[in-house]
């Protein structure tokens, strides 16, 4: 993704259930609806990376 093009409102909602689909592989559960709403897309690619990077470690 570009940050200088932007977003459009579709990148932000893929990566929205990317984050939401990774953190109920991660915790077993789907999580609250506006936990990951708040955030920037930025803030959202680094925890997407995050997740995926603990269910790597996990799966060791």
């Amino acid at each position: 993704m570009n940050y200088r093009e932007g977003y459009s409102f579709f990148d932000r909602q893929e990566l929205l259930e990317k984050a939401r689909l990774l953190h109920q592989e991660l915790f077993g559960k789907r999580p609250d609806a506006d936990i990951y709403s708040a955030l920037d897309m930025r803030s959202l690619e680094t925890i997407v990376n995050e997740l995926r990077g603990q269910l790597i470690r996990r799966n060791l």
